[in-house]
């Protein structure tokens, strides 16, 4: 059963990704842009563990540029436990 749960998981992850990489409409400040009447859930605070989920993603599936990208980002982004996050995984993932 955990190996179900697993599957559905990366899926779902799979998934949230690929709207996010097709989607034109919903982008951060740098990124991304919404039209006035549009709700811009990626540049509020709450969307920071959800960007650095979409980051371990990109590691889990060995696309490290978008990945260092929205890294360096949280490394910044004002919140202590996701910029110690950030700092960690792009201490474990850049070369030198």
């Amino acid at each position: 059963m955990h190996h179900y749960v697993n599957i559905v998981l990366s899926l779902s992850s799979l998934v949230i990704l690929m709207s996010l990489l097709f989607s034109t409409r919903h982008k951060t400040a740098i990124n991304y842009t919404t039209g006035p009447d549009e709700y811009d859930f990626m540049a509020c605070e709450s969307s920071l563990q959800s960007r650095l989920d979409l980051a371990m993603t990109y590691l889990e599936m060995e696309q490290s540029p978008q990945a260092l990208k929205i890294l360096k980002e949280l490394s910044t982004c004002g919140n202590p436990n996701i910029e110690a996050q950030a700092m960690q995984e792009l201490s474990n993932n850049t070369t030198t």
